[in-house]
């Protein structure tokens, strides 16, 4: 369940620059959603169906990130019974999926986002609390 008392979207200034801040929704336990909420900072600068498509990929990827899976529970279980020796031979589930992330997010900046001077943060560096786009 959302926070009452936390809003959906905020914004603010830093070094003469807009950051539009989507918070977690909070919805379902331990996944992070960000807000679909269309911000009136983006106003006419980027479509809102652009916006709410680019939000609900990175949303769906980081719903199947956290789905619980044989394969998921075998891993965990491979790394802990190795002192977690084996995450250091391969990628864990959850770091391919940032990757995709971070990829997608640079692929939605360069086109979208950025020529319409703004640029979404990748999620990672937020530590997936909240995504901020950045408003030039």
């Amino acid at each position: 369940m959302p926070f009452p008392d936390r809003p959906q979207t905020s914004s603010f200034t830093s070094n003469h620059t807009l950051i539009v801040r989507l918070n977690d929704t909070h919805v379902i336990p331990d996944v992070t959603q960000f807000t679909l909420l269309f911000p009136p900072e983006l106003q006419g600068r980027v479509e809102p169906a652009v916006l709410k498509d680019t939000i609900e990929h990175i949303n769906a990827m980081l719903r199947k990130a956290s789905m619980v899976s044989v394969r998921t529970v075998f891993s965990n279980l491979l790394a802990c019974l190795t002192l977690y020796i084996t995450d250091m031979c391969r990628k864990t589930k959850t770091a391919k999926t940032m990757d995709r992330i971070t990829k997608y997010v640079k692929a939605q900046n360069q086109k979208y986002f950025l020529p319409a001077g703004c640029q979404i943060v990748d999620p990672r560096k937020t530590g997936l609390l909240h995504l901020d786009i950045i408003v030039r």
